[in-house]
């Protein structure tokens, strides 16, 4: 399989790529040699980097990537140890990406700040919204009274986590005390729980679930967060 890290690479030479297009061949032949000697300095492997066809190939032991980008968005191609394809595109309404295995992901934005990726079954994987996220359990209780609420959710397998952030209107004291006593009444045990000053934590467990929540005041705002697996 292709590591993680050739993507990144290949992403972070592009502007090498953008310098060395308008400076002749010679230029592109030692940018070239310039990362080959980094990247293998770095991973202790041999690798082969090439600007050509208006974009950058990175060829090692691992497989092979190439990286192309235009006005129209980004492309990268790329085929692993064992032979398998893998893909990647990406424009400004999203992107696109097949596995060596065939799985697609797709990700995009909604319109409203939030971003979504999806797994090859249709479900959310990731999802960054503007407010509570969609997927908040109906058992948990909800917070009241924050503004400028953000959320996120991560699935992996059955392990799936939802943290919630926003800003507290009220008392943070009481707010804390307020949403703590939902969640117990709720059927959450207690395990932790931290005040100081205006600053409180807790954590609670009922079952496999556990939520976490928290408030940290500056003195001028306090924000609330409130995580569950």
């Amino acid at each position: 399989m292709i590591h993680t890290n050739r993507s990144r690479l290949a992403l972070a030479i592009a502007s090498v790529a953008i310098l060395s297009s308008g400076c002749g061949r010679l230029v592109e032949k030692a940018s070239e040699k310039a990362v080959e000697k980094a990247i293998e300095n770095d991973s202790g492997e041999d690798v082969d980097i090439d600007f050509s066809d208006g974009g950058i190939r990175v060829e090692s032991a691992d497989g092979d990537i190439t990286f192309s980008a235009d006005e129209n968005g980004v492309q990268i191609d790329g085929t692993d140890a064992d032979g398998n394809d893998v893909t990647f595109n990406a424009d400004e309404n999203g992107f696109e990406a097949e596995g060596p295995d065939g799985e697609v992901v797709t990700g995009a934005a909604d319109g409203d700040g939030g971003f979504s990726v999806e797994g090859p079954d249709g479900e959310a994987v990731f999802a960054t919204t503007q407010g509570i996220p969609e997927q908040w359990p109906d058992d948990v209780p909800r917070p009241d009274g924050l503004s400028d609420v953000i959320g996120s959710y991560i699935s992996d397998g059955d392990t799936v986590n939802i943290t919630v952030t926003g800003t507290v209107s009220g008392d943070p004291s009481s707010t804390f005390d307020s949403y703590t006593g939902d969640v117990v009444d709720a059927g959450f045990e207690e395990e932790s729980t931290f005040t100081q000053g205006d600053s409180s934590s807790a954590s609670f467990v009922r079952g496999e679930q556990q939520l976490i929540v928290s408030i940290q005041s500056d003195g001028t705002t306090s924000q609330m967060v409130i995580s569950v697996n």
